[in-house]
């Protein structure tokens, strides 16, 4: 009796630890390789002469974009289901659409899956991840005077 004792609390705190550990997840790279506009994660360009411009300093605001991207794994996060993510067309084709000449406010933000949530299975190591990511910048047109 005392065996089984032991062993149903060895199970619940090794329970109880895989609850709170559990670790499906997935890993991913955004590219941005031939991007044919300028893109800046800050709010901020810079034009021909090197003057900083910014939106109402230089820059007239076109409208937002928004990419949704999603990446897989398993092993815990350890293999890549899912290749690299080159976003330029998308990129491209959204600066184009609004006749803009750049990207300023590039950012992202990462959310898990639906897959993540999954316990108990998210303790086998085979068990796919997922992560959302939401890629977005502001479209901007460069003035007249910041040319």
């Amino acid at each position: 009796m005392k065996n089984l004792a032991k062993a149903i609390v060895f199970f619940t705190i090794i329970s109880i630890f895989f609850l709170l550990t559990a670790c499906a997840g997935a890993r991913g790279s955004i590219v941005l390789k031939d991007v044919n506009h300028p893109v800046s994660m800050s709010p901020y360009i810079y034009d021909k002469n090197g003057q900083v411009l910014s939106i109402n300093k230089g820059l007239t605001y076109n409208g937002g974009f928004l990419i949704e991207k999603t990446y897989y794994g398993t092993f815990y996060s350890l293999i890549k289901l899912s290749g690299d993510d080159d976003v330029n067309q998308q990129i491209n084709d959204a600066v184009k659409a609004s006749n803009s000449d750049a990207v300023v406010n590039l950012h992202y933000v990462v959310d898990q899956g639906g897959t993540n949530g999954c316990c108990p299975l998210t303790w086998l190591p085979i068990w796919p991840g997922t992560a959302k990511v939401f890629i977005m910048g502001d479209m901007v047109k460069i003035s007249k005077g910041g040319k």
